[in-house]
């Protein structure tokens, strides 16, 4: 009985480091994540919008925070996924950002990463397809 329990003693105190850990590791990708900004619907660490894209961007908002359902856009153009996957990346933006209201489902995030010219894009909703398009079209050259 002895010998059972001293073969089992390693992989509990190995588990228990690791359990202990892997909290650690969650909250540093949280931080590494852009902060919400909040005078902007936007975020562009890259500065590939235009002027008026940024300002459609806002009114767009604005316009749908005054409708009955309230959809919450955002829009993040990051230099990189700090070589996270753009389809784990956005959630976790979404989920930090905390955008719509939850039990709601009425928020949108359009993510566009440069990640070393290896450009990608995904949003949070199916709603925002027409908005990258839009947003495409009137990005800088």
């Amino acid at each position: 009985m002895a010998t059972q329990i001293r073969r089992f003693k390693w992989p509990l105190i190995v588990m228990a480091i690791i359990s202990f850990f892997l909290p650690l590791t969650a909250v540093h990708a949280a931080e590494a994540l852009p902060s919400r900004p909040m005078d902007h619907a936007y975020l562009d660490q890259v500065g590939i919008l235009s002027t008026s894209t940024e300002q459609r961007i806002d009114d767009k908002s604005r316009q749908y925070s005054e409708t009955s359902e309230r959809p919450k856009v955002a829009v993040a153009v990051v230099k990189s996924t700090n070589g996270d996957a753009i389809s784990s990346y956005a959630p976790d933006l979404f989920q930090k950002w905390q955008i719509g209201k939850k039990g709601e489902d009425n928020g949108v995030l359009i993510v566009f990463a440069k990640n070393g010219g290896k450009n990608t894009c995904v949003s949070k909703s199916d709603m925002a397809l027409k908005a990258i398009f839009l947003m495409r079209s009137r990005v800088k050259s």
